[in-house]
């Protein structure tokens, strides 16, 4: 998280994070390691109350579960000589 956290404070949010209307707020579906990092930088005031997140926002219809799995087991280290390039 500590290294989302100095990625959003460089770049700003990249991947928009996926909630679904819960009683009075919202839960996240998708994107909880990007709230944790949202969260713990406003706490330390590194952020402001007034940071805009982005969010999709679906309906009670939508399959978290499988959304949640999707976005989990599809993540992968980077290639060594992509990360290089990157790097460069």
């Amino acid at each position: 998280v500590k290294e989302l956290e100095a990625s959003i404070l460089s770049i700003g949010v990249l991947s928009a994070l996926t909630v679904q209307k819960s009683g009075k707020g919202y839960v996240v579906i998708t994107g909880m390691h990007r709230w944790h990092a949202l969260s713990n930088l406003a706490k330390a005031g590194s952020i402001g109350n007034d940071f805009a997140i982005p969010c999709v926002v679906v309906d009670s219809d939508f399959n978290t579960t499988e959304a949640g799995l999707a976005e989990n087991t599809i993540r992968a280290d980077m290639d060594p000589l992509d990360q290089c390039a990157a790097f460069k």
